[in-house]
């Protein structure tokens, strides 16, 4: 009962303040403009509306970036509401998730070019293919016969088909051939300023996310004692994340809303 004890230990006035703040951001701002379906379809005469018109519809790719990144950071941010951290690790891998989704939706929406951003959006599906793929050839085997066999060959079949269309769009934009996006350390250094406390926090932020994601113990190895809360890495780690998102719907309003 001490250890658990120990685990809840004390968050000070000053962490607890910016708490407050991410919890008030979410249930405020972010919720609500989740729930307003209004927010999903850009204005006519904007930037996302624009791009919308071409054969690829591109705004949904990123909007749903965004819900999926602030859908993740409420599961933490709810977690908070609700009392101190219970768990060691959990939080910072939903938030290493938060962050990738805000960090992909800025990726997008940040272009001033529209064929660039076309561009990026139609990477970006060839990913989702890609792991779509990867999804359905994994099932295959000897329990796999007679229709489902059929069905699955049929969706295999699909998605080369739209892979090439892709392709095809990817060509007449500019690109020399159809490649996925960027990994996201790369994504995150060509977005912050590596030389500064602030940049250089969002690439830590990745990598203490991604230690617990993959099991590493290399950040634990770190720390005075792992067996209790990482207050002081989890406060940039969930605000890191926020401001991401926040980025992202900042990027949103600015590419949906028509110009006055």
């Amino acid at each position: 009962m001490s250890d658990l004890f120990d685990r809840l230990e004390r968050v000070s006035d000053e962490q607890q303040a910016r708490l407050d703040k991410i919890v008030q951001w979410m249930y405020e701002v972010a919720d609500p403009w989740m729930r307003d379906g209004r927010n999903a379809r850009p204005e006519p005469g904007s930037d996302l509306a624009s791009d919308d018109a071409q054969p690829l519809v591109n705004s949904p790719i990123a909007h749903r970036a965004i819900v999926m990144g602030l859908d993740h950071l409420g599961g933490v941010v709810d977690a908070v509401a609700a009392g101190p951290p219970k768990r060691l690790k959990a939080h910072f891998t939903v938030l290493r998730t938060a962050l990738l989704c805000g960090t992909r939706a800025c990726w997008l929406l940040e272009p001033d070019e529209p064929n660039e951003r076309r561009l990026r959006a139609i990477q970006y599906r060839f990913e989702n293919l890609e792991q779509q793929r990867k999804a359905i050839q994994d099932l295959k085997g000897t329990h796999i016969a007679g229709d489902t066999e059929a069905a699955r060959q049929q969706a295999l079949e699909t998605i080369q088909a739209h892979t090439a269309v892709l392709s095809e769009h990817a060509v007449a934009l500019g690109a020399e051939k159809l490649i996925e996006p960027p990994d996201t350390v790369r994504l995150l250094k060509g977005m912050v300023d590596t030389n500064t406390d602030v940049g250089a926090s969002f690439i830590q932020l990745w990598r203490t996310g991604s230690a617990s994601a993959h099991g590493h113990y290399w950040d634990d190895d770190m720390r005075e004692d792992p067996r209790r809360f990482d207050h002081e890495g989890f406060q940039p780690a969930i605000q890191g994340a926020m401001l991401m998102i926040n980025d992202a719907l900042l990027l949103w309003s600015r590419r949906s809303t028509a110009p006055a």
